[in-house]
């Protein structure tokens, strides 16, 4: 549907507990890897995106994938 804006925010291999990391990478549909080699990204990450596309919202119609940078 075209005329519905919509997101969904996928987490990375591994989803952890813990605090917003002070980087993230947002890529496309793709599972997603950090420099070392870890596809994690923790609750507060996802939360803090959550935000950050409701409050500003960059990405219309199309699925992300969030890792911990």
């Amino acid at each position: 549907m075209s005329d519905v804006d919509w997101l969904g925010i996928s987490p990375s291999m591994s989803f952890v507990a813990g605090k917003a990391a002070e980087h993230y990478v947002i890529g496309g549909n793709d599972l997603l890897f950090n420099q070392d080699g870890k596809s994690e990204v923790t609750a507060g990450t996802m939360a803090q995106v959550v935000v950050n596309e409701i409050i500003n919202s960059k990405h219309h119609q199309e699925r992300i994938t969030v890792v911990d940078a």
